[in-house]
């Protein structure tokens, strides 16, 4: 299936900087604590942040300990938890589908998406190609953080940067993600609760060394949770990869389950 890369275009791609989630154009920080430390060999630390959460670990690199992610997901199921065993793994090109729970637990979305690769054996919802970086993965969050009166095609920069870049999200396992930038995507999305949004963002690898990514983020709300699925790769292999991003985000969709008599 052929895409159009153009239809990818976001409006004010040139202007991105009006969406940093600092609210100034000046990204620098990060970029001079490593000039510091790789040109004279000290960083001083005069602060420390308290994290107030603690993030359970999942093994590390090079004595660097890795978090695990933490995705929002609740199956609705309760009968039966998914495990590695038996959560509903699909081969590439097969729809994965998923009952889950809004963030209070009220309410049943019904979940669904095209995975361009073999789904992974993990606590989460994610489709990998093993060769390269690129992955689709999905994460739930609540409303809340995103203000009052806000819907799934007016999220602001600030509700992704507390969830999806946050220090406890996929992109925070070494360290929480800068330079982030989010458009909402001028082409509305083939289904019609979801809205699909382009981020760009840099990244830390398990060996301390900046990589700059972008990913297709498609959202649909439901309840009181937002539910995004994330398709993304680095920066430079985005507009070579943009044709099967583009198709796992204009496949999601997420509703409302039907209510049932039935004990879930």
């Amino acid at each position: 299936m052929m895409m159009n890369i153009a239809k990818y275009r976001i409006d004010g791609i040139d202007n991105m900087d009006d969406f940093d989630v600092n609210g100034n154009t000046s990204h620098e920080s990060r970029r001079a604590f490593f000039r510091t430390f790789f040109t004279t060999g000290t960083v001083v630390v005069t602060s420390v942040t308290y994290q107030p959460r603690a993030m359970a670990f999942e093994g590390g690199v090079g004595g660097l300990g890795k978090t695990k992610p933490e995705t929002g997901i609740v199956y609705a199921n309760t009968d039966v938890t998914p495990t590695s065993s038996n959560l509903p793994l699909g081969s590439s090109g097969t729809d994965f589908s998923a009952e889950l729970l809004t963030p209070d637990g009220t309410t049943t979305a019904f979940l669904s998406f095209y995975p361009p690769w073999p789904m992974m054996r993990s606590s989460g919802i994610e489709s990998r190609d093993y060769s390269n970086p690129e992955a689709v993965f999905v994460q739930v969050a609540p409303l809340a953080l995103a203000g009052k009166n806000v819907g799934a095609g007016d999220l602001p920069t600030s509700f992704f940067s507390k969830t999806l870049f946050g220090a406890a999200g996929k992109y925070g396992a070494y360290g929480t993600p800068t330079d982030i930038r989010v458009k909402k995507n001028i082409e509305p999305s083939p289904q019609p609760s979801t809205t699909i949004y382009t981020a760009t963002f840099t990244t830390l690898t398990p060996s301390m060394i900046e990589s700059d990514r972008k990913a297709l983020i498609a959202v649909s709300v439901v309840g009181d949770g937002v539910f995004m699925l994330v398709a993304g790769t680095t920066a430079a292999r985005f507009k070579k990869q943009v044709g099967v991003l583009g198709k796992a985000a204009e496949s999601f969709s997420c509703v409302e389950a039907p209510k049932t008599g039935l004990r879930r």
